[in-house]
């Protein structure tokens, strides 16, 4: 096998990076759920969903395409979350990220927009371009119904579609990263477990935690001590 120069370690040590800090927020997710004995959400997840997209959507823009649009779109949605959260207050690190994902875009634009049409030319479209992108739009919208039904509670909470659309576009996606691009597949796969086990904390182990509205628990508050979260 050929040596890879060092522009492609860099790249893939980013991918690898943010791959690593998007595994670890549905670990931490998910240890908090196991600890409570109930689908809960910590506010670091979000934090953590913001810093890995920022780092998979540079990755992507540069090395992956077909794996853009549902990166770049989360990150609207990680802030809106974080901003429902803290109810409007400043926060630092927050317009940190959003400045930094703002250049990071305008940049990968300025940069592929003269030759974005005639790469695509050149890319001979197969089925598992099409079966990435069709599991691309479903991961995407996990968020989206996410977002929609916090806009309708005017707080920041999980519903249960949120994680069916997650088993259902990650596993079609970690397929896809299991044949055509190994430095995604770890954190694809290793979300599938937590997937299904955040399911059946909701319709098996405690199904309180999901109300009448079937909407879900809304992100656990850092405010108070007593429902504080990691």
């Amino acid at each position: 096998m050929a040596s890879m120069s060092t522009t492609d370690i860099l790249w893939v040590t980013l991918g690898y990076s943010a791959q690593v800090v998007f595994a670890l927020r549905f670990l931490l997710q998910w240890l908090l759920s196991e600890r409570r004995k109930e689908s809960v959400v910590p506010v670091s997840f979000w934090y953590l969903s913001l810093i890995g997209g920022l780092m998979l959507t540079v990755y992507a823009v540069f090395r992956s395409p077909v794996m853009v649009p549902a990166q770049a779109a989360g990150l609207a949605i990680y802030a809106r979350n974080l901003i429902l959260i803290r109810k409007g207050n400043r926060n630092s690190l927050l317009n940190l990220c959003l400045i930094g994902g703002g250049s990071v875009l305008l940049y990968g634009g300025f940069r592929y927009a003269s030759n974005l049409l005639t790469a695509w030319e050149s890319v001979q479209i197969t089925g598992w371009h099409v079966f990435a992108l069709v599991g691309q739009f479903i991961f995407a919208m996990r968020f989206v119904w996410q977002w929609i039904v916090s806009e309708k509670r005017g707080e920041c909470v999980i519903p249960p579609g949120f994680w069916y659309l997650s088993l259902i576009g990650g596993t079609m996606i970690t397929i896809y990263c299991a044949i055509w691009d190994w430095v995604l597949l770890p954190g694809q796969a290793a979300g599938l477990p937590i997937y299904i086990r955040n399911l059946m904390l909701l319709y098996w182990v405690n199904p309180r935690s999901t109300d009448a509205s079937n909407q879900g628990p809304s992100t656990l508050e850092p405010t108070s001590d007593s429902r504080r979260a990691a």
